[in-house]
């Protein structure tokens, strides 16, 4: 009697569950996703696979389905596989094409389905079960809670169902073997979750063993976002730049117009493929091409943007990420960075045209330290043909290129079939054009520019090399000719090979660093490109954006265009400074300052002053005086105003209301300047601050024209405001006209950031404050990192503390905003908090600021949705 009511039981549900073999409606936060094995490679260490792929990489293999990875487990020797065909035609609504075959070769072990996170409305199909086969479906979620699978079946099944809700089993006892367009041996496995493990356990392998799994569907968490390249949202003015090769030479490229200007040259080879950039590191990925010995060619390369350095991503793809290669090695295949993840094609056609392997693309992920860790397979699709003799080569990738709405782009530049596919992410389908014609109509590399707009960019002839081109893609197979533009650098036509080309990009430039006030539109800073032939002083800086601060040192100690600034006497209303300037562009440049003496917080055009004449080209550092014969100001005695300097290229146009915008070159440099009218007769030529040690902080300057002088009191504060005097210096040149040196070591330096500043104090007892000069020692935090970055819903903060304490964290939005705070006890050592504001925070930047024993140190954090 309990027999017939199990069955019973499990016949009912066979009835409620038919025909729902339609997508279920995804509850929310979850987006409805397809693994599609026609456009993926279920590997095999056999054929001609074999000598590539091995089988413990068979055995076990990662796969994206939309946003969430999962791996398969079917281990050989306990599994003959036989990847994925379409062999088996009785295909079931929503679970058609091709299907991955397996063997058992034992029975009792399994196929492991490992989703990286959980998902719901979990299904696919098994087909051709037969002749006296059984599998048990077994599922959990990440608590580890056995969930009950469901099983439906046609109504002309062979299969009898049994087993327990949480294990329920599915066979027959029938001998026949059924044929492969039939569908009376198919049962669908849905798992309504959310689940976190789905296992097939073969029971009984049955005299015909052979069984297909169908496409899996399920709806996964997250969405891919829109608009993830706005990070290199170039500034009014700056070219949407992307980055491109020519031989071994890396170039920035202005789709709009054309024009280039070079990066830099690896000269590790002559030849470059693979090319993508994330934007949020500012690391360039690429691998080298047409090297002698391609199948041997597995690394990856990386170029610092910050550090401008050439380094090892990865040495071997396949030993440390479990990514075979084939004939071709890494060096023809594709790439694209996106979402803060590394899309990198494999090809794989052999020599002869005949491998029928097919060309792969896998997502790399990284951890916090940026060190990959993890390949899943995305998207694979046929390089060349199965049948002797034909030496076709029916996919021979171009580029790819990953964007908006979970778009993968495939420029297939096969010369006899060239293509352009589009192919969903999130749903598994693909859509299919064919070229109008050659010449920029051919599918080479693939560019997207900040606004995720897709370009097409090469050289029209691959041999004898040619110029370069690029040309918007109208996203449906046809490129916008009208504005194709040919490649240049100034009035030169690079050619060469081009090999690859790859995402939006925003070079570091130069900014003031005066208070915000003084660049009140953020997209309009003062800002320039650098040039290295054009400069203030011997030095120029490079940053990502701008870093307003009072001081006006916030990007570091980069201002050495006027070796000291002149105090402003007020009384007078004249100023005068001198700036060190170096241009050997073989052009005028002009050099134009402001100086606020209104103190309104802004450089107005009436406070401007420009050298007179240009400043001519030439080999040698150059020095100009700068005059206002009227700067009228009310600013009080002991206050500070600010000074900003700019120079560029005299072909630009820069005038007196050009105190902010954008250059292509040149540099732009702000100084604090104190406010005195007080006459001291010694002149402080110079102040510096530097650590020796976290016990020792040396002070140095030098002074002129000492008379009726005292000294000099060291003062030292912690916040700007408050002050104390860690000791004196007295004065050793009275009455000398002579360079005097002095110097100070103070041996019990504050924690964090500190301030100093010397009080020059005169016979009389009259006295004035020098500029302020500071230090930072990390005696409390060694390190902080947020992982990931960028994030969708969550992200964790990962603290390195030399000491034990509370810390606070605050964060803060683009525009300064707090949005969230916490406190926490750090222990000394490795700390992970997690940020919980993330899951309710809008799309953007923000940054955290963790402050511990009076030092603060703040990261960016890129949210994504």
């Amino acid at each position: 009697m309990k027999r017939k009511f199990t069955q019973t039981l499990f016949v009912c549900l066979i009835v409620v569950m038919h025909g729902t073999n339609a997508p279920a409606q995804c509850p929310v936060g979850y987006t409805q996703s397809q693994l599609n094995w026609d456009y993926l490679d279920y590997l095999v260490a056999t054929g001609s696979y074999s000598g590539f792929v091995t089988n413990a990489i068979a055995s076990n293999q990662n796969f994206m389905m939309g946003t969430t990875q999962l791996s398969i487990r079917a281990a050989t020797p306990s599994f003959t596989l036989a990847g994925e065909n379409a062999t088996h035609t009785g295909d079931l609504a929503g679970y058609t094409g091709q299907d991955v075959q397996y063997t058992p070769t034992v029975s009792g072990d399994s196929i492991v389905i490992t989703f990286d996170q959980e998902v719901t409305n979990a299904r696919f199909a098994l087909y051709d079960i037969d002749n006296v086969a059984s599998y048990r479906i077994t599922a959990r979620n990440t608590a580890g809670t056995a969930l009950a699978p469901a099983i439906t079946l046609q109504a002309s099944t062979i299969l009898t169902i049994g087993g327990v809700p949480t294990a329920p089993t599915v066979g027959t006892t029938n001998t026949t073997n059924l044929a492969t367009n039939s569908n009376q041996g198919s049962a669908i496995i849905s798992v309504a979750g959310p689940v976190k493990v789905i296992k097939v356990v073969i029971t009984a392998r049955g005299n015909d063993p052979v069984f297909w799994m169908s496409d899996i569907n399920a709806c996964v968490s997250g969405s891919f976002p829109n608009n993830w390249r706005n990070i290199s949202r170039p500034f009014t003015g700056m070219p949407p730049y992307i980055l491109t090769v020519v031989d071994n030479n890396f170039l920035m490229l202005d789709p709009t117009t054309g024009k280039a200007k070079p990066l830099f040259t690896d000269p590790g080879w002559t030849n470059v493929n693979g090319m993508a950039y994330d934007p949020v590191n500012r690391v360039l990925y690429y691998t080298f091409s047409l090297m002698p010995s391609a199948s041997t060619n597995k690394t990856i390369w990386k170029y610092d943007i910050d550090a401008e350095t050439i380094g090892t991503l990865v040495a071997n793809v396949t030993t440390a990420l479990n990514i075979p290669t084939y004939d071709q090695g890494v060096e023809s295949g594709s790439a694209s960075f996106y979402n803060g993840y590394y899309y990198f094609g494999v090809e794989s056609s052999s020599p002869s045209r005949t491998s029928g392997r097919e060309n792969t693309v896998w997502r790399i992920e990284f951890d916090a330290t940026q060190t990959p860790i993890r390949a899943s397979q995305v998207y694979a699709t046929r390089s060349d043909s199965t049948i002797s003799g034909s030496n076709t080569l029916i996919h021979d990738w171009s580029d790819i290129g990953v964007t908006n709405n979970a778009m993968m782009y495939d420029f297939d530049g096969a010369a006899s079939d060239p293509e352009w596919y589009h192919f969903n992410l999130m749903t598994g389908q693909r859509t299919q054009f064919t070229p109008a014609g050659g010449g920029i109509n051919h599918p080479r590399q693939l560019a997207i520019d900040w606004a995720e707009n897709v370009y097409n960019q090469g050289n029209i002839a691959n041999s004898p090399p040619s110029a370069g081109f690029i040309v918007p893609y109208n996203y449906n197979g046809t490129v916008n000719a009208a504005q194709n533009y040919t490649v240049m650098i100034g009035a030169a036509t690079p050619s060469g090979s081009w090999g690859d080309c790859s995402e939006a990009f925003r070079p570091l430039c130069d900014f003031g660093d005066a208070p915000a006030s003084y660049d009140p539109d953020p997209w309009s800073p003062a800002v320039h490109e650098r040039d290295t032939a054009l400069r203030l002083g011997p030095t120029f800086d490079r940053e990502w954006n701008k870093t307003s601060s009072v001081l006006a040192d916030a990007d570091g100690s980069d201002e050495d265009g006027i070796a000291f600034v002149p105090i402003f006497d007020p009384a007078a209303g004249t100023y005068m400074a001198q700036v060190s300037v170096y241009n050997n562009t073989g052009v005028n440049a002009t050099l134009i300052a402001w100086l606020d003496f209104n103190g309104n917080g802004f450089f107005d055009t009436g406070e401007a002053c420009q050298a007179q004449p240009a400043v001519p080209s030439s080999s040698l550092a150059q020095n100009r005086f700068l005059f206002w014969p009227s700067a009228p100001s009310a600013l009080p005695n002991g206050s500070f105003t600010y000074l900003r300097v700019r120079l560029t290229k005299t072909t630009h146009g820069m005038d007196n209301t050009r105190s902010t915008g954008y250059y292509e070159d040149g540099e732009t440099e702000d100084y604090r300047v104190l406010v005195d009218n007080f006459p001291l007769s010694v002149n402080l030529l110079s102040f510096d601050a530097r650590i020796i040690s976290d016990n020792n902080v040396k002070l140095d300057w030098t002074t002129t024209g000492e008379e009726n002088f005292t000294g000099f009191e060291i003062q030292r504060s912690a916040d700007n405001n408050n002050w104390t005097v860690p000791g004196t210096v007295f004065a050793t040149g009275n009455g000398s006209s002579s360079v005097n040196s002095y110097s100070f070591n103070d041996l019990n330096p504050l924690s964090g950031r500190s301030f100093y500043r010397l009080r020059l104090i005169s016979g009389g007892g009259q006295f004035r404050y020098s500029e302020t000069r500071t230090v930072i020692i990390n005696k409390g935090i060694q390190q902080i990192i947020i992982t990931p970055n960028p994030t969708t819903d969550k992200a964790s903060l990962i603290i390195n503390s030399f000491t034990a304490d509370d810390a606070s964290i605050h964060v803060f939005d683009a525009s300064g905003r707090l949005v969230h705070r916490q406190t926490t006890r750090i222990q000394s050592g490795t700390n992970t908090i997690d940020l919980p504001f993330v899951s309710r925070a809008e799309s953007g930047i923000y940054f955290i600021q963790v402050s511990l024993n009076g030092e603060s140190i703040t990261e960016k954090l890129v949210i994504t949705k």
